[in-house]
């Protein structure tokens, strides 16, 4: 199957045992049903064991945390001994995310990787995009992807260009310009055309009133960490000022959450909402790695941001509920 990715996502490499948040820790994994049944035909120990080990369809975690499969230099056991060809589903796509565009499908790298966050935050211009010939599993259809790509191609336009009080601006504007635009279209059940919209550049003060609302959003959010709600409560004493001054992190980020989350919005009517998830996220995310307190603060924060708000589609969700009300 062809897909459109950044070129980045061609480079993307595990960096495996020198990771130090690794995405075999803490997270049970499900086994799809097709490599669940190569691991029966397995008549190996190491087959064996994942089948005896193998609980409820999921890889079985240590008292620790760590999935079993882990050696100690943190290496997969699995890949070691067989190869990638016998990793599951996750632990074979992880962190790519796949997704409907105009031409078919597209994909990407989540934040939920540090090694993926580094590639994404040292982005300085605009990533080109090219095709790769990869299976995903994927088959989902959206009749109005040609329309999310439009709204997505007026946001990046000049993402790395224009000062971050412009790039603001045009989203504010094009936020409200893009929740009509679902109005209609879901009215009508066909693509309507995106105006071209006149913005100006953000004040501060209007910067902070959208991360305040974002904040808002955000503190309804479930904790998935331990030190979530904490770093939340430090977020309040972040003003716009401060978030503005790490454009080098801001303009990324703006990319990565609009190039995963502006889409689908149509037919439920969050659109617009999407749009100021993605300015909220980087927002967020920018001031997040300001009171984070540990090395490589802007690669951690938007790993930690990704654990707790993008791994759960009901805390995603929540927060384009709550950021509707701000349109």
């Amino acid at each position: 199957m062809k897909i459109r990715v950044p070129e980045y996502f061609i480079d993307f490499r595990c960096i495996a045992d020198k990771c130090k948040d690794s995405c075999c820790i803490g997270w049970e994994i499900d086994i799809d049903e097709r490599t669940r049944a190569k691991y029966e035909a397995l008549d190996t120990p190491l087959g064996r064991e994942i089948c005896e080990k193998t609980s409820h369809g999921c890889f079985p975690l240590s008292k620790n945390g760590r999935c079993s499969f882990l050696d100690e230099r943190g290496l997969c056991r699995i890949i070691s001994a067989l190869g990638d060809g016998y990793l599951c589903d996750i632990c074979r796509e992880h962190p790519r995310y796949y997704g409907v565009y105009k031409g078919g499908y597209e994909g990407g790298l989540g934040l939920g990787c540090e090694e993926a966050a580094r590639m994404i935050l040292s982005l300085r211009s605009m990533p080109k995009f090219t095709e790769i010939e990869r299976d995903i599993p994927y088959s989902d259809e959206d009749d109005f992807a040609e329309l999310s790509d439009t709204l997505r191609k007026n946001l990046y336009n000049r993402i790395f260009e224009l000062s971050i009080p412009e790039l603001i601006g045009k989203y504010l504007a094009y936020a409200s310009a893009a929740d009509e635009v679902a109005f209609e279209a879901s009215a009508s059940g066909k693509a309507v055309a995106i105006p071209k919209v006149t913005y100006a550049p953000a004040e501060c003060e209007e910067t902070g009133e959208i991360y305040k609302a974002f904040l808002d959003a955000l503190s309804d959010c479930e904790a998935l960490t331990d030190d979530w709600d904490t770093l939340m409560e430090k977020l309040e004493d972040i003003d716009a000022e401060d978030i503005l001054r790490k454009e080098k992190a801001l303009r990324p980020l703006l990319f990565y959450f609009t190039h995963r989350y502006v889409r689908d919005g149509i037919l439920d009517m969050s659109l617009g909402a999407r749009v100021l998830f993605a300015l909220g996220s980087a927002l967020a995310v920018t001031a997040l790695s300001e009171v984070i307190g540990v090395d490589e603060p802007e690669a951690r924060a938007v790993v930690l941001y990704s654990k707790n708000i993008e791994y759960s589609t009901d805390n995603v969700d929540m927060i384009l509920d709550g950021l509707s009300e701000f349109l």
